[in-house]
């Protein structure tokens, strides 16, 4: 089962933007729904992001339904929430 958390930044973002937590409630329960349904492979639709920087760090990039974006990490069973905006890197 995975756990929700997320840092300073994201939710510095999210209160910015007040439309946003209800699109961002609904993609992560839509998450969580797939990993109990399938927990080795509910992520491997998500697109992966590679960079040198992230190290062994597994991030993630999800879209909104409005074409924002937001992402993530996956840490053995934690979700962590890390940005959310127009443009994320």
């Amino acid at each position: 089962m995975l756990t929700i958390l997320w840092t300073n930044k994201f939710s510095k973002k999210i209160k910015k933007f007040n439309e946003m937590q209800f699109q961002i409630a609904s993609v992560v329960n839509k998450i969580i729904k797939a990993e109990r349904a399938n927990p080795t492979n509910w992520h491997k639709h998500i697109k992966k992001l590679k960079d040198e920087s992230f190290g062994n760090l597994a991030v993630y990039r999800e879209y909104l339904p409005d074409g924002a974006r937001f992402v993530f990490i996956l840490e053995n069973d934690n979700f962590i929430l890390v940005d959310v905006g127009g443009h994320v890197s």
